[in-house]
């Protein structure tokens, strides 16, 4: 009976936290970026995305951080030559984009991260909830 591989997704998911747990990634510096990560380990980037699923890795890491969305800013620009290339439109087309930021429970910063959709396709749809 032929032996099942894991995915390539979990390797690089275990890969990760070995280096958390080795110290090699700490809690004071940034983790690589998923193209950094793609190149390192030479796979694609939806792997990448799948084996980080940051808060999956952090919980397991860290099993007492709470991490809460701070803010999500979102801004219409001109997309420049490489992002116009990335998201396969002319240059100079209309672009919206979406930065959030996280903290955990001390208020430090966690996350960051920067979106970029097509002004000519996306849909935003906010729910928002009333505190008392």
């Amino acid at each position: 009976m032929k032996k099942l591989e894991k995915p390539m997704y979990l390797k690089l998911y275990e890969k990760i936290l070995k280096n958390i747990e080795s110290k090699k990634y700490n809690s004071y510096n940034k983790l690589l970026s998923e193209n950094d990560f793609a190149n390192k380990f030479n796979v694609n980037r939806h792997t990448v995305r799948q084996a980080l699923s940051l808060y999956k890795v952090l919980k397991k890491t860290y099993p007492s951080l709470e991490i809460t969305k701070e803010s999500t800013v979102f801004e219409s620009i001109v997309a420049n030559q490489e992002l116009s290339d990335f998201l396969m439109m002319h240059s100079n087309s209309p672009i919206l984009v979406a930065s959030t930021f996280s903290k955990n429970q001390n208020g430090n910063f966690v996350e960051y991260g920067t979106l970029y959709f097509r002004g000519d396709t996306c849909k935003i749809k906010v729910d928002l909830i009333r505190s008392n």
